[in-house]
């Protein structure tokens, strides 16, 4: 249908400007559109806790160098990293990937 579409697009869109932010910050283009998928697929299925809402912080954490942009993720099982969500895309100073 046309809403369907039309929401399709605004949700496009709204990718590309996070993705670009998250790159602003310091974020490779895989990892901005990592996070900028899990933060829009939270808000589509309704965990607005885990959604757009966490945008703010997480760009002010990677200002503040208490998330790195560029993290080294040691990957020991796929489907651990994919139950853990967007945290996997960083990694606190001095600490396992989260």
């Amino acid at each position: 249908s046309h809403g369907a579409e039309k929401d399709s697009l605004k949700t496009d869109i709204l990718k590309k400007e996070v993705v670009k932010i998250f790159k602003k910050f310091g974020l490779n283009n895989n990892h901005a559109s990592i996070s900028s998928e899990a933060l829009i697929n939270a808000e589509l299925v309704g965990a607005y806790g885990h959604g757009l809402s966490r945008f703010n912080s997480y760009v002010d954490r990677i200002s503040k160098k208490g998330l790195h942009a560029k993290p080294k993720i040691k990957q020991k099982c796929l489907n651990e990293l994919t139950r853990r969500g967007i945290n996997i895309v960083w990694k606190r100073p001095n600490s396992e990937a989260v």
